[in-house]
């Protein structure tokens, strides 16, 4: 009787330290770091980078093994899921950029 209180309670504390592990992988956008950018920047991989319903003035450099999602449920909106038609990501459509990427990316290709 004593082993299996142990067991279970062993199993309770192993779920209970899973659980805050879990949500450790988790990072919050605005509430653990004000920009998306600033939380990719912080984030390793496997974390999940939860951002609040918005719009977020910001351009952005992804990184590898790393889950960027708009919160909320997966409910039907007009165009997808309404939780990523309230959440709202502005690069700023500077096709400047756009276009000296690309010219680099060209020379790299030639080079070789």
């Amino acid at each position: 009787m004593q082993s299996t209180l142990i067991t279970i309670l062993g199993f309770v504390s192993y779920l209970v330290l899973s659980s805050s592990q879990l949500r450790s992988a988790e990072i919050r956008v605005p509430e653990d770091f004000k920009t998306i950018q600033a939380a990719i920047d912080k984030a390793s991989p496997k974390h999940v980078i939860l951002v609040s319903p918005g719009t977020y003035r910001e351009r952005l450099q992804l990184k590898p093994r790393i889950e960027l999602r708009s919160v909320g449920k997966d409910d039907r909106g007009k165009l997808g899921l309404r939780r990523a038609e309230t959440t709202i990501i502005d690069g700023g459509n500077n096709r400047t950029n756009a276009k000296a990427a690309e010219s680099n990316e060209t020379k790299d290709k030639s080079s070789r």
